[in-house]
């Protein structure tokens, strides 16, 4: 059983803050760090796709509200410098964040690409501008790119694919991504847009996303399973501030029936809960969570009298499956067994 004990949190602010500074590359106009290799000999950091929009976001939005908190002035200058780095990957057209290593890597539009999992750490980055400075160049883009989401979300009836091309391309085309991996996660994000400028629009989207982000969920707060949406589904941070603006819209609106609703999502043992720890820590994917339990449910291993019974009976699946699923459930099999 964990003590209760008083926790300084503007020690941990701090040490956050610190750990945010430590992880821009000076060499490159503090572009951040995406990934920092602890196991490595030695340790390094490392620079990925995800540094320029979505990294950035999350670390201007992290040090603005720090600085709102402890009233240090020391990361003024760093902020000043995200936000120069986040703004040129906005469009000025419709407000949409662009990757812009990619937007380099050749002329061709169909490259210019605006992922939908990113939108969320741009909205809270320029919603934390807009609230805590003032900045009207930062609330002209979060208008641009609100009227452009509700634009993309009426077209797509409340659902977003994976990545939105200037020439008006989705990718995947051919599928609809698991919706907490792409506009489930911005639900929060559009409320906190929403209380800082009375955009009603941002509601709108709000609502045509927590509707669909909805039947995501069974009656006993249970993911549900659909076999085209992996591995997105596993992305359970995702899942979890989908869930947290779920539950935002309800007390917003006040629907204390939708709130209820988030929080049996949450609490019930066959729920979200179930993937976190006794000190509120939860997995970053839960891709063997779920492997782990559809092997369960379908085969009763006891009654197994052979691996290569389990095999062939397993085989359909398998062969449905894409290759980083088919080598876990692989390996998986064996060592339940075992």
């Amino acid at each position: 059983m964990i003590s209760e004990q008083v926790v300084d949190l503007l020690y941990h602010i701090d040490l956050a803050t610190e750990g945010i500074m430590n992880c821009l590359d000076i060499g490159r106009d503090f572009l951040p760090y995406f990934e920092c290799w602890l196991r490595t000999d030695p340790p390094k950091l490392v620079h990925t796709e995800w540094d320029h929009v979505d990294i950035t976001g999350r670390f201007l939005y992290a040090l603005i509200l720090s600085r709102m908190v402890t009233k240090k002035q020391h990361q003024i200058s760093i902020e000043r410098r995200l936000r120069k780095l986040l703004f040129s990957s906005l469009s000025e057209g419709n407000g949409l964040s662009y990757r812009p290593n990619l937007r380099k890597e050749t002329a061709n539009s169909r490259k210019h690409l605006a992922h939908m999992h990113e939108l969320r750490s741009v909205l809270f980055a320029l919603t934390a501008l807009i609230q805590y400075e003032g900045d009207k160049q930062a609330k002209n883009y979060a208008n641009k790119l609100v009227q452009r989401l509700y634009h993309l979300t009426m077209k797509q009836k409340g659902l977003l694919a994976l990545k939105y091309y200037h020439d008006g391309t989705w990718y995947p085309k051919d599928r609809m991504v698991f919706p907490p991996y792409t506009s489930g996660r911005n639900i929060l994000a559009l409320i906190e847009y929403f209380k800082a400028t009375q955009d009603s629009l941002a509601i709108d989207i709000a609502e045509k996303f927590v509707k669909s982000n909805l039947q995501c969920f069974l009656e006993d707060g249970a993911i549900r399973e659909i076999a085209e949406y992996y591995p997105e589904l596993c992305h359970f941070h995702s899942i979890s501030a989908t869930l947290a603006g779920i539950i935002a819209y309800g007390r917003l609106i006040g629907d204390q029936q939708l709130v209820e609703r988030g929080k049996h999502i949450y609490d019930n043992p066959h729920g979200l809960k179930k993937y976190g720890s006794s000190f509120g820590w939860f997995k970053e994917n839960i891709m063997i969570s779920f492997l782990k339990e559809r092997i369960y449910q379908r085969f009763n291993f006891a009654a197994q009298g052979t691996l290569h019974n389990v095999y062939v009976r397993y085989g359909t699946v398998l062969s449905q499956t894409n290759l980083l699923e088919f080598m876990l459930i692989y390996g998986l099999i064996k060592k339940l067994i075992q």
